[in-house]
């Protein structure tokens, strides 16, 4: 496996699954640590002191938003000589992926399902950093939310009466 691979640094474990798993802990193997973000942490103060650090990530899926100081998005990693590797503990087991997993869907009978959208994205228009002397697009075509159940992409719709099985 990757992680039977030499490696001359710090291998942080990331278990956000494990009993004892804590972003408190020192990334060992019997101290894993939690989330992305707690590992981050470690890594970068690791990194910025010249040592390689790998991550050593569990079998799982991944949704974590990683964030630094000031909300700023953390992928400020020093810029040195440093090895820095994320590995998965068992290939092709861990999963890194954008999406959420919405729970608590309400039947509303003729095989419809709904749930409330958080979100006010709506499409980009007036006003938008659009390319100027851009043709306009249609709504549908520059909304951009995603739908998958099962692994299948749902067909979007604007309205609930166009709402047909395999939409959303």
């Amino acid at each position: 496996t990757l992680e039977d691979e030499a490696f001359t640094g710090v291998i942080l474990h990331l278990n956000p699954w494990g009993s004892n798993a804590s972003d408190s802990n020192d990334g060992s193997a019997s101290q894993p640590l939690k989330t992305m973000q707690g590992a981050f942490d470690k890594m970068v103060a690791l990194k910025g002191s010249g040592q390689n650090v790998r991550i050593l990530f569990y079998s799982g899926v991944y949704r974590d938003t990683l964030i630094g100081t000031g909300n700023r998005q953390h992928w400020m990693i020093p810029n040195n000589s440093a090895r820095l590797e994320f590995v998965a503990k068992e290939k092709g087991k861990a999963i890194f992926s954008g999406s959420d997993v919405w729970r608590g869907w309400k039947n509303e009978g003729s095989g419809l399902w709904s749930k409330a959208w958080p979100n006010n994205w709506g499409a980009p228009g007036a006003g938008d950093d659009l390319t100027p002397g851009a043709p306009d697009v249609p709504e549908l075509a520059a909304r951009r939310e995603l739908v998958f159940v099962g692994g299948q992409r749902l067909a979007q719709v604007l309205n609930k009466t166009t709402l047909r099985a395999g939409g959303f």
